[in-house]
């Protein structure tokens, strides 16, 4: 769209948004709020109807613009500068790779911690516990739940094994703070002793534990009390982490306090597929998402400010996944507009705060929430970058074919070749994961590429991709280990694409092992890289490489040589 239709637009859409919802958080974490009174509220209401009458004239110049870009479109090519890129050969991949290498979880999908099939058991549970049912969970029965997960904290030496073998040399996984303070105020030291142990364990073998403090889960009864949707509940959160941080310090480096904030408020709010306080009110879930988004922020500011002071030494960072919607077809309006909205919660306003320090969550007619801090002020180490492609959202004529896709709408007349589609989907001959997105690990360099603008470090922290495929024409998802190690091989060569631009802090692969239990998907979604066979009591007796983890395992080696070698060169 050119600037003048896309000024006339972004005004318009402005003239629909209430007065400013502000805070300013200074270098102190003193926390001020801007006053909106009723002569603001009705003042703005009018500054906006007359704006909006104004604007309204130059309306048909911006629609003219519009349409005659996407005209212009149609005959012009849609292949992205990214969508074919040569093999990277192997020394280069492996120069690429940062010292830090290997995996992530969430001890709550793979060990069921917080919740009543906790491994080992636990006395706190989560505001996941609850939903562990058929109703809010892809599963037949009940009895599922039990085979999920299996026994870190007590048995850390096999984890440990298959790491080694996968040639991991650091392991990325969340404290679960359900467990470790299972009432306000209250620790169960039994909880943090055997994380103690496990960290200590992992790193007596080499491996380099990363650490998330909150990794999409709550305690219940944070949750009762409005969990992040009440500020006053910001330093409750604070305080655990002051408290926690200091007793794995020296453990632990690298810490980073949230996990995909942006799509943590989209699961959350607007799907309403992840547990909160909530699902249980009629408030406008939009202006909520844009509330406990801001309040989430305040936190990490406030943790990175505390931290830094008395623990220098220690890296404090934050994560965010690159979750952009786009349009199946660029010249559909609706998709358009669809997709922008909710690329705006998933990903533009966490990431244009990390790039200008003002954060802005602005949606029409449902929220106008602001946090300004010092332009100067630091308020991060790094960025936890994760990326699984973007999905593709068709919403339109499908010419009497059926597209392929989790939960995707297809309504059709073949022999007529009438019909509508709805959902995220691919073109004809590509393929699905049962993961929600198309197979295109080519999107990954659109979204390092606006990485590397932030000018902030960069530790990739997850990636990976759904075994369960759906290809053009199957009916169904079916699991395919190629189409896994495949998209490994194209990561590889990629991410060794940005060395000189985003030289990277870490980077881990999601996940482990095969069989965890994948959020409200529970396990129709297979992301993990290793296969195992577990007893009753959660124990690993035997573990297998899939192709991916063994072609992973092969560059992580080279990789283990580099080091070797640059070690006995400095010796010498």
């Amino acid at each position: 769209m050119n600037r003048v239709s896309q000024k006339i637009f972004k005004t318009f859409e402005n003239c629909f948004n209430g007065p400013e919802d502000k805070i300013y958080l200074d270098k102190n974490g003193k926390i001020e709020h801007a006053s909106i009174s009723s002569f603001k509220r009705v003042s703005t209401i009018v500054q906006n109807v007359l704006k909006a009458t104004i604007v309204s004239f130059a309306l048909p110049v911006a629609f003219m613009g519009y349409f005659l870009d996407k005209t212009i479109n149609v005959f012009s090519s849609d292949k992205k500068p990214f969508d074919e890129i040569p093999d990277v050969a192997i020394d280069d991949i492996v120069d690429a790779l940062p010292k830090d290498i290997g995996f992530a979880d969430s001890l709550f999908q793979s060990c069921g911690l917080g919740t009543k099939y906790s491994k080992p058991d636990f006395v706190g549970r989560s505001n996941w516990n609850e939903s562990m049912t058929k109703e809010h969970m892809e599963v037949e029965s009940e009895e599922e739940f039990d085979n999920f997960f299996v026994n870190y904290l007590d048995d850390p030496k096999t984890l440990i094994k298959i790491l080694k073998d996968a040639g991991a040399t650091s392991y990325r996984f969340s404290l679960e703070r359900s467990v470790i303070e299972p009432e306000k105020g209250r620790y169960d030291f039994d909880a943090i002793h055997k994380y103690q142990n496990f960290c200590k364990e992992l790193k007596n073998s080499g491996i380099e534990p990363w650490i998330t403090l909150e990794h999409f889960v709550e305690p219940m009864w944070f949750t009762e009390d409005g969990g992040f949707e009440k500020e006053e509940n910001i330093e409750d959160f604070v305080r655990y982490s002051e408290f926690i941080i200091p007793l794995f310090k020296d453990y632990v480096t690298n810490w980073m306090t949230f996990n995909e904030v942006g799509a943590y408020v989209f699961q959350s709010y607007i799907r309403k597929v992840y547990p909160t306080a909530a699902n249980k009110t009629k408030q406008n879930s939009i202006y909520l998402a844009a509330k406990v988004l801001r309040n989430i922020l305040i936190a990490h500011i406030k943790i990175y400010q505390n931290i830094k002071k008395k623990y220098p030494e220690l890296q404090i960072g934050i994560v965010h996944q690159w979750l952009k919607m786009k349009p199946f077809n660029p010249n559909n309006p609706i998709e358009e507009l669809v997709c922008y909205y909710i690329s705006q919660i998933t990903h533009n306003f966490t990431y244009n705060f990390f790039k200008t320090n003002k954060f802005e969550f602005k949606v029409p007619l449902s929220a106008n929430i602001h946090l300004e801090i010092d332009k100067d002020q630091k308020i991060t180490d790094f960025i936890g970058f994760q990326c699984y492609g973007y999905p593709k959202i068709k919403i339109g004529f499908n010419g009497g074919k059926k597209y392929p896709g989790y939960q995707v709408k297809n309504y059709t007349i073949p022999k007529l070749k009438l019909g509508a589609t709805f959902g995220s989907t691919c073109k004809e001959g590509g393929k699905m994961q049962s993961f929600g997105m198309l197979f295109n690990p080519e999107s990954i360099c659109d979204a390092l590429e606006e990485a590397s603008e932030l000018n902030i470090p960069i530790a990739i922290t997850e990636t990976g991709c759904d075994s369960r495929v759906q290809n053009w024409g199957d009916k169904d998802f079916k699991v395919d280990d190629q189409t896994q190690k495949k998209y490994f091989e194209k990561i590889f060569s990629l991410i060794a694409k940005f060395k000189e631009k985003l030289p990277l802090k870490g980077l881990f692969f999601w996940t482990i092992l095969r069989g965890h239990l994948e959020w409200e998907r529970a396990g129709t979604v297979s992301l993990g890289l290793v296969k195992v066979d577990k007893d009753k009591d959660g124990k690993i007796k035997s573990h297998e490489l899939t192709p991916a983890a063994k072609y992973i395992q092969s560059i992580f080696e080279k990789a283990h040589a580099r080091d070797y070698s640059s070690k006995e060169e400095k010796i010498a």
